[in-house]
């Protein structure tokens, strides 16, 4: 009888070694890769494939060829997940992609768009990665993808928009340091996850080793690895490969998901027209207020004793300490100068005045919020804000992005100062 997938999952459930040996030949990149989306460390990645396996020894009766792949990804998600719980979790109302993101188009630059995710991938924090490849690479939808991982929707769409954004925030830092066109799309991270599936595959030697813990850790003695001919550990399976009518998924999930406590334009436009008004409102109020006490100290100084205010003058002549507040206001002030925007960590900016700076302003500008943060730079940011006095450089790239957390007010003048810079 010709052995194949069926015939293992029958010795599987007598809990023989050559169809469990069979089974994992076929899909121990698929259940690595996953694996590898939510682990960074490869001993803990090792680690949690053997549980995977050893969870389908136990739950055998639950297996069949149909249902053998999906198993095990789901499996892996679950077991995973439950292992690296978020520290805190923020929650979003709508998934946010825009239509050009979506559009069927020739990509440009493939590989140099591959090879921006796949750094990217390494970066992310927590779980954003392991969400991030269950959506783009293996199509679950977000309901799925939040029962698997123990958490809400929400923390899923906030997760999938803090990832667009900085896998979009990635590109558009290799665009200007090689002067080419790239940009974020989904089928562009859909084939780019894929090259990342292929180049990340788990070698024989260390495949042989984890399944020799595994076979040791169920009482069973381990084989060599079964592989027929040049076949690369089920390679068909594990590695899905994008076809571009599976965006159809994606905008399923976007008009699912896009639209929840959504704001019409129509809405939006008065919205803004009227907070406009408010804005000019109170600040002509502001502007009267200021002028009139303004004209009010400027009578209060033409009419002080004159002889008073000369001696006054000699006294602060003799003791100088009497300067000293004068002095830190100047200090404040010198400090204040060093900044774009001195105050953007704790007030909303308005679109009216970051479009009054440059693209490059706005560019340090930008990074100016990370930079109080302590975020370590290179190159031409490095040199600019190492002239700035209050900068102190603390924290890698990489770990800002896994333990900094900006503040609502922040992450929103980030995207107002990248997408008005944008448009210079």
């Amino acid at each position: 009888m010709e052995y194949s997938l069926k015939s293992a999952v029958a010795e599987l459930k007598k809990q023989k070694e050559t169809g469990i040996n069979y089974i994992y030949a076929k899909t121990y990149n698929y259940v690595y890769l996953r694996a590898k989306s939510i682990l960074k460390r490869e001993a803990d990645i090792q680690q949690l494939m053997c549980e995977v396996y050893l969870k389908m020894l136990d739950s055998c009766g639950e297996i069949e060829v149909e249902n053998l792949y999906s198993w095990l990804g789901k499996c892996v998600y679950r077991l995973g997940c439950s292992h690296y719980r978020k520290k805190k979790a923020r929650e979003a109302d709508v998934l946010e992609l825009e239509e050009d993101e979506l559009a069927k188009r020739k990509i440009d630059h493939p590989e140099e768009i591959a090879e921006v995710i796949a750094k990217s991938l390494e970066q992310l924090p927590d779980l954003h990665q392991a969400m991030f490849y269950a959506f783009y690479y293996d199509y679950m939808d977000i309901e799925m993808i939040a029962n698997l991982m123990g958490c809400t929707e929400g923390v899923i769409l906030n997760c999938l928009n803090y990832t667009r954004k900085y896998m979009i925030k990635a590109l558009e830092e290799y665009q200007e340091e090689h002067q080419i066109q790239i940009s974020f799309s989904v089928e562009a991270v859909c084939m780019s996850l894929r090259k990342w599936s292929v180049d990340h595959c788990l070698g024989m030697t260390a495949a042989q080793s984890v399944y020799t813990e595994i076979c040791k850790r169920a009482n069973l003695k381990p084989a060599p690895i079964y592989l027929e001919g040049k076949e690369f550990a089920g390679v068909n399976n594990t590695v899905i490969y994008h076809k571009v009518d599976d965006l159809t998924f994606i905008q399923e999930q976007i008009e699912a998901y896009g639209k929840r406590k959504g704001i019409s334009k129509k809405v939006l436009g008065i919205l803004v027209v009227g907070l406009v008004a408010a804005f000019l409102v109170i600040g002509g109020i502001a502007l009267a207020v200021s002028s009139f006490v303004g004209a009010g100290k400027d009578a209060k100084k033409e009419t002080q004793d004159p002889i008073k205010t000369e001696k006054e003058n000699q006294d602060k002549d003799k003791d100088p300490d009497k300067n000293k507040n004068n002095k830190g206001d100047a200090g404040e002030v010198k400090a204040e100068a060093e900044y774009i925007f001195p105050d953007s960590d704790k007030r909303a900016l308005t679109r009216q005045e970051v479009e009054a700076h440059s693209k490059e302003e706005l560019r340090l500008a930008r990074n100016e919020i990370f930079a109080r943060h302590g975020m370590i730079f290179s190159g031409d940011l490095a040199e600019y804000f190492g002239s700035k006095s209050w900068y102190k450089p603390t924290i890698s790239i990489e770990a800002f992005y896994e333990q900094i957390e900006l503040g609502q007010i922040e992450e929103a003048n980030v995207e107002l100062l990248k997408e008005v810079e944008a448009t210079k």
